[in-house]
């Protein structure tokens, strides 16, 4: 269970190429600069690179030694940005097989990161929709996910937070009923909806569907427009949220927009943040404004929103619940 005292927020995009390490790095500058003790970990397994954002030669211990083993506490590996308050937890880069979790790999990660002193933990999740994506995303309190003004990314946002739902649905399954009833209600489809799937759970177990729901009901999205140059394209983010509230049942805030800016490129070469490299441009002073706003997000009302209904008793023994699916399933 994550530290009350701290806040976890994690940024995805479905896909690479949405900026989604971009805006990592500039709101991790900005939370450090509102004076909270920041980690950012470098959690694109494989493909990292936050090491290059802030002009560091990786030549230390990586989070490759926290998943092999070698290292246990993440503050056995972090490093100094150059921003006063912000730590570094360099990610695994040009490691064959890095980006695939296996036996106890993903647990000894998600503990470190859980366990590290910090006010803010920031995540930048990998691109993609494996679980161990998904899982490190689910960590957090607060779920961003970046979009460019374009369908595919819509349509990336749309799987990346449709396989995330669904994780966290399949979380609430504490019993092998429980797990065999979602294997059962949830069938591969790209169309179905998840108020669907919460109906088929309500119809053989209502305590199970509340808790899938409770989850939903305070999932923490918040919606990020990147490269956004008219209007029009700013009002596509409002018609996204809604897409995502009909056909994944979760609420996503409008945490802000990124305008078309070309001083982003000049900033990764010059391997320095944009709010680093001018604290004065309109994306550097949207980004302070997004991370007051995240500051100010009820972070314990979401956390106990989400298990509100779990102390609730199962209403159908096990063993019986077990035979109806089954009965289902030859149906």
């Amino acid at each position: 269970m994550p530290n009350p005292d701290k806040i976890f927020i994690a940024i995805g995009g479905g896909k690479g190429g949405v900026g989604k390490s971009i805006v990592s790095s500039n709101l991790a500058v900005a939370l450090a600069r509102l004076g909270k003790r920041t980690v950012l970990v470098d959690a694109d397994l494989g493909a990292a690179n936050q090491h290059t954002m802030f002009g560091l030669d990786r030549t230390g211990p990586t989070l490759h030694g926290i998943i092999q083993g070698q290292h246990r506490e993440l503050s056995e590996i972090l490093v100094e940005t150059g921003t006063p308050g912000l730590l570094l937890a360099p990610g695994c880069g040009a490691i064959p097989g890095a980006a695939n979790l296996e036996g106890n790999a993903k647990a000894r990660l998600m503990e470190a990161v859980i366990n590290v002193s910090a006010d803010v933990v920031l995540i930048d999740v990998g691109a993609g929709i494996s679980f161990d994506v998904i899982d490190l995303y689910n960590l957090a309190d607060l779920r961003l996910v970046v979009v460019l003004p374009q369908l595919t990314s819509f349509q990336n946002a749309y799987a990346f937070l449709k396989a995330a739902v669904h994780r966290s649905i399949e979380g609430a399954a504490d019993t092998q009923a429980r797990r065999e009833l979602y294997q059962i209600a949830s069938p591969p489809s790209e169309t179905d909806r998840i108020p669907g799937l919460l109906t088929r759970l309500r119809e053989h177990d209502p305590t199970y569907a509340r808790m899938a729901k409770a989850r939903l009901q305070h999932f923490g999205v918040e919606l990020i427009g990147n490269q956004i140059v008219s209007p029009k394209e700013r009002g596509t983010l409002v018609a996204v949220a809604k897409m995502f509230q009909d056909f994944l049942g979760i609420e996503a805030n409008q945490l802000g927009h990124l305008r078309f800016n070309r001083r982003f490129g000049e900033s990764i070469n010059a391997r320095r943040p944009l709010i680093q490299l001018d604290p004065l441009d309109d994306c550097s002073r949207g980004f302070m404004q997004m991370a007051q706003t995240l500051l100010s997000r009820d972070v314990l009302g979401l956390r106990k929103g989400r298990t509100a209904a779990d102390e609730a008793p199962a209403p159908i023994p096990e063993a019986a619940l077990i035979a109806d699916l089954h009965a289902l399933l030859r149906a």
